[in-house]
């Protein structure tokens, strides 16, 4: 394979990703905070409630 390759490419190092542990990915809109127990509660009980393993109809005229 390095035969291929141009020495300018064959001389180049590999991009290195930092760790990330324990950091804020703002960039991301994740939020810092956790949601208090209660609306965790509230929502997972709403959430629970949709069938979210199935597809929407195709006409999807409760979204317009």
């Amino acid at each position: 394979m390095a035969r291929y390759l141009r020495p300018e490419v064959m001389s180049m190092h590999a991009y290195a990703v930092q760790d990330a542990t324990g950091l804020l990915k703002m960039d991301a809109m994740e939020n810092p905070y956790r949601l208090p127990p209660a609306l965790q509660t509230e929502l997972g009980k709403r959430l629970g409630a949709l069938p979210l393993n199935r597809y929407p109809g195709s006409n999807v005229e409760a979204l317009r």
